[in-house]
């Protein structure tokens, strides 16, 4: 299908910033948790109960919660879910990832991402380098979606359609060599269990660092439950769920089954602590 308009913006942004200099290169405080005050902000479920703000709480009369700027050294790896129930989904699930991860890249944030599809991972890279990051998720998102190079182009000014257009090109070669590389070396079996790979991924990362899962939530409850669990016993986790499949189905019986199925799974998972949010990065 033909990409919808909302990605090929991100891509414009993202394009945009890799072209230009200076910036990305060094990081700066983020909100998370950490020991220095941010800010305090409302409630949203999922959020720990040991940071309420009490004298906010009674000045607006609904439940605030201090915010902390996380230590730099933590870090954030993004999970990318691609399985979608149709093009609008899809598109907004690939928005969703391009910003989150050109949030974090503007900051000078160190991240990683792995993209899977539910069966098997398709690219895993622990770079952490922002820009570098940022490439390859890029690369990734123009050679997997039918992107129209032109789109972009008429989005960017004042950089000249030839100069974008190779950098454009570059990049989806480099994705290329990257995807077959992986990054790192994993063994083929467990390129088939996701999940289970990033369990052992988070095990194996001495200090706390942020997961952020972008996904429709494909899977079943227990299983999300389980990985949730294995994660936020050393990590923080944040699921990302942008999309209503609902909206992209044949009939009212079949979007009806839907809407109950995300809300069933979204109560289930705040329930047990799990912060799911629609976006992180507005745009």
């Amino acid at each position: 299908f033909k990409v919808s308009p909302r990605v090929i913006i991100a891509l414009a942004k993202v394009a945009l910033f890799l072209l230009g200099e200076g910036r990305g290169e060094h990081p700066v405080p983020i909100k998370g948790i950490g020991t220095e005050y941010a800010d305090t902000r409302e409630y949203v479920p999922g959020d720990t109960l040991h940071y309420i703000d009490w004298k906010a709480t009674a000045r607006y009369g609904k439940i605030m919660v201090k915010e902390f700027f996380q230590e730099i050294g933590q870090g954030t790896h993004l999970i990318y879910d691609i399985r979608a129930t149709g093009p609008l989904s899809q598109d907004k699930l690939a928005t969703n990832f391009l910003n989150t991860c050109l949030g974090a890249a503007e900051q000078g944030y160190p991240i990683g991402v792995t993209i899977h599809n539910g069966e098997r991972v398709l690219l895993h890279s622990t770079q952490e380098n922002p820009r570098d990051v940022l490439k390859i998720v890029m690369g990734y998102i123009l050679k997997s979606m039918r992107v129209d190079l032109e789109d972009i182009d008429r989005l960017i000014e004042p950089f000249a359609p030839f100069q974008l257009r190779s950098f454009l090109n570059k990049l989806k070669e480099d994705s290329v060599r990257k995807i077959l590389e992986l990054e790192v070396k994993i063994l083929q079996e467990r390129l088939k269990q996701p999940y289970r790979f990033l369990v052992q991924f988070s095990r194996k990362i001495n200090d706390q660092k942020q997961f952020l899962l972008i996904s429709q939530l494909s899977d079943d409850v227990v299983e999300l439950l389980q990985f949730a669990e294995d994660i936020q016993s050393h990590h923080q986790l944040i699921i990302i769920q942008p999309t209503e499949p609902w909206r992209e189905t044949e009939n009212l019986e079949e979007a009806y089954r839907w809407y109950e199925r995300e809300k069933k799974i979204i109560d289930t998972l705040t329930r047990h602590k799990v912060q799911v949010v629609k976006q992180l990065i507005s745009g």
